[in-house]
């Protein structure tokens, strides 16, 4: 609780000459598309295995889809690389990703919504999460995010309903 009211408090007070987030009112593919560095992300278990260099790419396909890649650093020095499709959903702002086969959504919706809850101006930086509020991650286009855009990505995060004292920052290089 005290966390959360100085990470508002930065971001409202400390840095104001910051602009503001883009608000998440559509989902441009074209402008989302490119790699991201993973800053932070609330502990889940697909992503255990990875201790350093977590990067999403998104790349928009001719059918309108998107191919997404997940990769990261295993804790022996080898990269591992997921590879999924992702999907406009609802009303523009979230996009549904399956990943990697149908077979392993046995029991849960094969494409499973991932909102993007905000980003930053052109795109610098963005927030995704999940509808249960149990998945979420800030993702920048800089492998080091700049605080003032960190802080706004946790407002945004915290506006949403996302418990972002159970966010962990992701190892740098």
């Amino acid at each position: 609780m005290v966390l959360r009211a100085l990470v508002c408090a930065l971001a409202l007070f400390a840095f104001p000459q910051g602009a503001p987030p883009r608000p998440a009112a559509g989902l441009d593919p074209k402008q989302l598309a490119g790699t991201y560095y993973e800053i932070a992300r609330i502990p889940n278990g697909f992503e255990r295995q990875c201790v350093g260099k977590v990067t999403t790419t998104y790349d928009v396909r001719p059918d309108g889809r998107m191919d997404v890649f997940n990769e990261c650093l295993k804790e022996n020095g080898t990269g591992t690389r997921v590879h999924g499709i992702g999907r406009p959903a609802g009303d523009g702002t979230r996009m549904a990703v399956r990943f990697p086969a149908p077979w392993l959504s046995v029991g849960r919706r094969p494409w499973p919504d991932y909102e993007i809850l905000g980003a930053g101006p052109e795109y610098s930086y963005v927030v995704a999460g999940d509808a249960s509020r149990n998945h979420l991650w800030i993702l920048s286009r800089l492998p080091r995010m700049p605080q003032l855009a960190y802080a706004q990505a946790i407002e945004i995060a915290n506006g949403k309903g996302y418990d972002v004292v159970r966010l962990v920052r992701t190892p740098d290089e």
